[in-house]
């Protein structure tokens, strides 16, 4: 379930990005740069995000390019409509 909480925080955070272009708040989710990298990878596969960026070092080590990450209208609808997404939102908020 952790990973899915990510992933919503990922997600809602680029939800509110589309209205204040604040893409820096990525960063203050307390989701490590590997994780973050992986997780904005899988998200942009499945089509949920789009214009996100790896930049691969020698020996694998990976960063990420966030300026160009935008939440998909698909990953709107995943966001606001699956079970797993509305179960990490209930997590988060302790309800």
């Amino acid at each position: 379930m952790q990973n899915f909480k990510k992933i919503y925080l990922i997600l809602r955070t680029l939800e509110r990005a589309m209205k204040s272009s604040e893409i820096d708040e990525l960063f203050r989710l307390g989701i490590a740069e590997r994780d973050l990298v992986s997780l904005c990878e899988m998200l942009q596969d499945e089509g949920y995000v789009k214009g996100f960026q790896v930049q691969e070092f020698i020996g694998g080590q990976k960063i990420g390019i966030y300026d160009g990450t935008k939440i998909t209208l698909r990953g709107l609808e995943y966001l606001n409509t699956n079970p797993l997404m509305e179960n990490a939102r209930k997590e988060l908020s302790g309800i």
